[in-house]
């Protein structure tokens, strides 16, 4: 059973550190909500944008400070009806291999065994003894720790 503070002096340090923590925390969702509002606009706004640039023919417009131009970035994929795996060995056959890496997920990976502590009601290195034996010898399991806020 987990015990908690509810009535933490307010002359204390620890009441200052945690009410500024608090603080802290409530400015940052705010700041990411003013941020993702922010994003979502631009992004309405770019299409249009483009559009004018094209249409009128010119290559930038200056205003506010800021010259605003397109910009081209190209994005790679596999052609349609070509797998992700198929560009790989394509790029191995053709000594490309450098742009090839074979990876997990190391955040799936974390739920997966997180998942399993839950699970089997065990913390920490507990849990190896729950994986497949090859896996269990080759990672190992760090808990860190933060400070989570959760709104009322």
């Amino acid at each position: 059973m987990s015990t908690v503070l509810t009535n933490l002096s307010a002359e204390t340090p620890e009441h200052e550190g945690f009410k500024a923590f608090a603080g802290l925390v409530t400015l940052k969702r705010e700041l990411e909500d003013q941020l993702n509002e922010v994003e979502a606009r631009i992004k309405a706004l770019e299409p249009q944008l483009l559009a004018y640039l094209g249409e009128a023919g010119y290559e930038a417009v200056r205003v506010a400070g800021y010259t605003l131009s397109p910009h081209r970035d190209p994005w790679v994929y596999p052609q349609l009806g070509q797998s992700r795996q198929a560009v790989c060995n394509v790029l191995k056959a053709c000594g490309l291999a450098h742009f090839v890496s074979e990876q997990y997920s190391t955040k799936s990976l974390t739920k997966y065994v997180r998942d399993l502590e839950v699970e089997h009601s065990v913390l920490g290195d507990e849990v190896l003894e729950f994986l497949p034996e090859g896996l269990a010898r080759v990672i190992q399991v760090r808990p860190t720790y933060r400070i989570q806020a959760r709104r009322r």
